[in-house]
């Protein structure tokens, strides 16, 4: 009476991608829901975040970021506003643009010095609220350089960071352009000016004086970002900024994981408890399902078995072969392998099935039960049906069909016996 029809590759497969689908959008909308600053401020995310940015604020680089313009390709230097604002709130982040290559505008060049000779060495740091411009519109009471009191070695001899980053070591360093040029010096009032030598050598005599401008300008241009990226390099490698960043991405881990499982859960695990026949959603739509490997009902514990070992085969394809990303690409390529690992096996069976002794099965033309008792129950009666029907006197002849068998010839055939 039983019979099973494994089901064809084409329909686990377009129900692998339908089920991927769903999971894909479930984890997007968790995902949304978590990255509210309300909820994951929870989770210690938001915080370490703004830890991180209350240094970058004090040491006057947060201000300072390279945007591309995608209508011409050009890079810029821009000024933003209020991090720390947009950290709290959630909300998006104000930034204008700053003439870099005016000369007498050395709004980068203060900061880059304020960063390595004020807070590098703990001297003199403040924390103005300028609520009408946000540049640095922060709360960090009794705030300090981390690396104050640290002391780091020089050149083999071990000194403070207040004995090492000084205006003249500012000056004679970070000032220097390549080895062999300086392009800004202090001028009688102790203002960083661009050095007439500098010009000189940037001065084409057959050029007009706008062209001659416009390579010098391109030049201080350049010459801002390096130092710029260099101290900002600088500031991300520190060890106490390191281990922001490191809890952050923990954090960032935990954000997504929790999603990331729960939507597996709900997907291969919640829907397959509740149909009887271990299927999901997919399943359904392509009208195939489970049983156990000797063809009958599936049990509760078969599916969590199977969710979990295919959890497992999950999570190797998404953070191992992801290279410890959470990638819905990596995600889809371990689901395709699985599916492909089917064609290699006669009754087309996916690792997780070996593991939970499960097949999948075609619906529409297989007849499976819940065990084999049941199996016996059915045939009993269907038999003992049979032959009821047989010993009945039949005076015209019609098909009876009883469960799946159809016994009408055999009723014909008593009928011609008895004319």
């Amino acid at each position: 009476m039983k019979k099973i029809d494994i089901a064809p590759f084409w329909r686990r497969l377009l129900a692998a991608i339908m089920d991927m689908s769903f999971f894909a959008l479930l984890f997007v909308l968790l995902m949304m829901l978590v990255m509210n600053p309300i909820v994951n401020s929870t989770m210690g995310y938001q915080s370490e975040m703004l830890r991180g940015y209350q240094y970058q604020t004090a040491s006057h680089l947060y201000v300072l970021r390279q945007v591309i313009d995608v209508s011409t390709g050009e890079e810029r230097i821009i000024e933003v506003k209020d991090y720390t604002e947009q950290i709290k709130s959630g909300g998006e982040t104000t930034i204008s643009s700053i003439n870099l290559v005016d000369k007498e505008n050395i709004y980068y060049l203060k900061h880059v010095k304020y960063y390595y000779c004020n807070y590098l060495t703990g001297k003199d740091i403040d924390l103005p609220n300028d609520t009408e411009t946000k540049h640095y519109d922060m709360v960090l009471d009794n705030f300090v350089s981390p690396n104050y009191d640290k002391e780091m070695e020089v050149d083999g001899v071990k000194v403070l960071p207040i004995n090492y980053y000084t205006d003249e070591w500012f000056n004679n360093n970070i000032l220097s352009f390549g080895k062999e040029d300086q392009i800004y010096e202090l001028d009688g009032e102790n203002n960083y000016v661009i050095k007439q030598s500098y010009i000189n050598a940037h001065t084409d005599a057959s050029k007009s004086e706008e062209e001659n401008q416009k390579t010098i300008d391109s030049a201080v241009k350049n010459y801002l970002k390096v130092i710029v990226y260099n101290a900002q390099g600088h500031l991300y490698y520190q060890d106490y900024y390191q281990s922001v960043n490191h809890n952050v991405t923990v954090a960032q881990y935990v954000e997504a994981l929790i999603p990331f499982f729960f939507s597996l859960a709900v997907v291969y695990l919640l829907f397959p408890l509740i149909f009887k026949d271990g299927e999901t959603l997919g399943k359904i739509t392509m009208k195939v399902g489970l049983v156990n490997k000797n063809g009958y009902q599936v049990s509760k514990g078969q599916v969590v078995l199977r969710f979990l070992f295919f959890t497992l085969e999950i999570a190797l394809s998404t953070f191992v072969i992801g290279f410890g990303f959470t990638s819905i690409a990596t995600l889809g390529l371990g689901i395709f392998v699985l599916l492909i690992l089917t064609l290699v096996n006669k009754n087309k069976r996916a690792l997780h099935d070996f593991v939970s002794g499960t097949l999948v099965i075609d619906k529409r033309t297989s007849v499976f039960f819940k065990n084999k008792d049941e199996e016996d129950r059915f045939t009993k009666e269907v038999d003992e049906e049979t032959n009821r029907i047989k010993s009945i006197e039949v005076e015209n002849p019609h098909i009876i069909q009883v469960g799946d068998q159809i016994i009408d010839e055999n009723i014909k055939k008593e009928i011609e016996e008895k004319k």
